[in-house]
């Protein structure tokens, strides 16, 4: 697993899962990890200036049509929300190769129930999931977390990446385990536990195909 990014001010946690679970799925395919670029998305479809971008489905259709670059080849750099590259045509790293990595067109999809979301990542690794934004996960330290229904600030909607499921052995929840885009700080080293049936969470999940060249 590598280092679990830091979106900062930069509101395109759609944007960092989608990149993610697809680049995951690369290398589950060729054995061969290739961090894929956020800022590419970001600096060539940016929604607004405070640097928020898409839904589930629309950063997946990028994926399908125009592709990723390589995070060597365009790094992440409007975590401030205020600098924007322009969409590139050739790698600001010029020691990187300037290559597209692609979701298969048409092969995208959601999945709107926890069963199929299981059965998605079993059968093709991570996906992207999504959930209701409340303040109290700001403050995630460890164990299971569940947010009690009426309590805290909506702050709005989240996503990040979803790679299984376990049951809790102390209180006996079932949760998934999940990468989120906050950083290594935040969590546990940048990952969670999140229980399935809260603030919406099994009812968001999307994922694509890589699109492998030798096929």
């Amino acid at each position: 697993v590598p280092v679990v990014k830091n979106q900062e001010q930069c509101h395109s946690s759609t944007v960092f899962a989608s990149t993610t679970s697809l680049a995951y799925r690369f290398c589950m395919k060729t054995g061969k990890y290739v961090e894929l670029s956020v800022q590419d998305q970001i600096s060539c479809v940016r929604g607004n200036k405070n640097c928020a971008l898409g839904n589930l489905d629309t950063t997946y259709k990028y994926l399908e049509l125009i592709g990723a670059l390589s995070e060597e080849c365009f790094p992440f750099v409007s975590q401030n929300a205020t600098f924007y590259p322009k969409c590139p045509n050739e790698c600001s790293n010029k020691q990187a190769e300037y290559k597209r990595y692609y979701a298969r067109e048409w092969m995208s999809k959601e999945f709107k129930q926890k069963d199929l979301i299981k059965e998605e990542i079993m059968k093709n690794g991570p996906i992207l999931g999504g959930m209701i934004l409340f303040d109290d996960l700001l403050l995630y330290k460890s164990g299971v977390y569940y947010h009690q229904p009426g309590s805290g600030k909506q702050l709005g909607w989240h996503a990040f990446v979803l790679y299984g499921w376990d049951v809790d052995e102390e209180t006996g929840l079932e949760y998934y385990i999940a990468q989120n885009s906050w950083g290594e700080e935040w969590g546990e080293k940048g990952f969670a536990k999140f229980h399935v049936d809260s603030v919406g969470i099994s009812s968001y999940g999307y994922a694509g195909i890589p699109l492998i060249e030798d096929n």
